[in-house]
């Protein structure tokens, strides 16, 4: 009797399954139908605040302004959030004082924001984002006295407070009667000590009702 030994036995090498070893591919014995992880969506990396006047340099999120071949680099990886053209509501007063005249007029001491009748989302608490990222663009610090915390770590702020129970009667959800205050200071300004009044210029001033202090802080 004639006893045929594979080589490859004799060495220990693994023997090729039955379905292996009829295409010579073991990649071909089965398939896997998930998706790999390179196929699995990703979230942005970065945010950018774009102007699209060209008025202002891009800005990323969390650093501040960039170069335009670096934006560009960065665009097809990122969220990008284009800042609205502001558009000016009529003050109460029908006047913007410029030069060394002292400061611009208050916009309005009812927390509407120069507005007669509430334009869309106005009696909404929440604003919406694109209404934050307007916000934080123009006021890049948190405007309460002597903090400058960056806007986009603040929480935006009624100055003049919303009425839940009447909205139409409190302050409105307009960028005129918001302004970005970082957690602690969003607390203090609740607690009363300074009272907030804004001005067409975006200028805030703060008076302290203890010590009857006054302090302008400006958007930057």
């Amino acid at each position: 009797m004639l006893l045929i030994i594979d080589a490859s036995t004799v060495r220990g090498e693994p023997q090729a399954d039955a379905d292996t070893a009829n295409t010579g591919h073991p990649e071909d014995a089965g398939t896997n139908d998930a998706p790999a992880a390179t196929d699995l969506p990703t979230p942005p990396a970065w945010t950018l605040l774009h102007d699209p006047t060209g008025t202002e340099p891009t800005r990323l999120q969390g650093y501040g302004a960039i170069d335009p071949a670096h934006a560009e680099t960065l665009a097809p990886q990122a969220k990008i959030i284009t800042i609205p053209t502001v558009t000016t509501p009529k003050p109460a007063s029908r006047l913007i004082v410029v030069g060394d005249r002292g400061l611009a007029p208050p916009i309005d001491p009812t927390g509407h924001g120069g507005f007669d009748i509430p334009p869309p989302g106005a009696l909404i608490y929440r604003p919406p984002d694109r209404m934050r990222a307007e916000i934080t663009y123009l006021d890049r610090r948190c405007r309460y006295p002597y903090c400058s915390r960056p806007s986009h770590e603040c929480e935006l702020d009624h100055l003049v407070k919303f009425n839940h129970a009447d909205p139409l009667a409190g302050g409105w959800s307009v960028p005129y009667n918001f302004a970005p205050l970082c957690r602690p200071d969003h607390h203090r300004k609740h607690d009363g000590g300074w009272i907030p009044t804004m001005h067409t210029d975006r200028t805030i001033t703060w008076h302290n009702l203890r010590t009857g202090e006054t302090i302008i802080t400006h958007p930057r």
